[in-house]
This record gives structure tokens, C-alpha cells and sequence, in this order.
């Protein structure tokens, strides 16, 4: 199966748990992954995720805690799992505009939440996308 196609598959999976009430209740990514593989009988292949040091996701959590006081509420797991959710959307190739809406819907559209995990994930988790957020605000 295509990779770009599993992992748009996956994150609609993912989003269709995105009514709930609270965004320590959504199903995970990997979960979502793992669904979507087990009624394709599929085996999953390695995240698509570079090894990123602990001291990175230390960093991430940090940062998205510092700027929305929502993410308080909310797990490392969680926050960690929506973080790699925005960096696999965009190593398979997603546009920064589906990733927004990837974030506005994992987010229950929560601007603040979205925006610090967006701005976290890609300074901490996957900084070779540092120059797609910079072409997306330039003016």
C-alpha cells in the first residue's frame, strides 16, 4: 500500500475520534495506525518519525505547555502523540494547510493549543521542516 495513502488514512481514523469531549479522550495515533493496518491486514512498517532524543519531547512539552495553558490538562503521551501526528503529516508529503486542519480538528479547534504544538513540533521534533512554517508566514 502507498505510504502517503496509509498515513492520510490513518489520521482520518484518528480525526474520527475527534468528537469527544476532551483531547486526553481522542484514540492515538498509533492506535489509529494500528486500526486502520488491522482491518487492511496490513503489517506496519516503522514510524515514519526520526529517532528523536527524549531531551527533544522534554523540550516540545515544555513549550506547548509554557504557551497554552490547555495543554496542562492534557498527557505527555497525548501531547507527544499529536507532536509526531503534524511531523509524520508532513514527511508524507501532506500540504501545511491539511496539516493545519489535521491540528484544528485534534485540537477541537483550540488556536492556541494548535499554533504551540505546530510551532513545538517543528522546532523540536522535526526542525527540517523549520523552512515550510517560515514560507507559510512570510508576507
Amino acid at each position: 500500500m502507498n505510504r502517503k495513502l496509509f498515513i492520510v488514512l490513518a489520521i482520518a481514523i484518528f480525526l474520527a475520534s475527534c468528537g469527544k469531549s476532551s483531547p486526553a479522550s481522542y484514540i492515538s495515533a498509533d492506535e489509529a495506525a494500528s486500526q486502520l493496518a488491522e482491518s487492511l491486514d496490513i503489517e506496519l512498517n516503522p514510524p515514519l518519525v526520526s529517532i528523536v532524543p527524549s531531551a527533544n519531547y522534554d523540550l516540545y512539552l515544555a513549550s506547548v505547555r509554557k504557551k497554552s495553558p490547555v495543554a496542562e490538562s492534557m498527557t505527555d503521551t497525548s501531547l507527544s502523540e499529536v507532536g509526531d501526528l503534524v511531523c509524520e503529516s508532513f514527511y508524507a508529503g501532506l500540504s501545511m494547510g491539511i496539516v493545519l486542519t489535521i491540528l484544528e480538528n485534534a485540537t477541537n479547534k483550540d488556536t492556541d493549543l494548535g499554533a504551540s504544538i505546530l510551532i513545538a513540533a517543528i522546532n523540536y521534533i522535526c526542525p527540517e521542516y523549520t523552512a515550510d512554517i517560515n514560507t507559510s508566514i512570510a508576507p
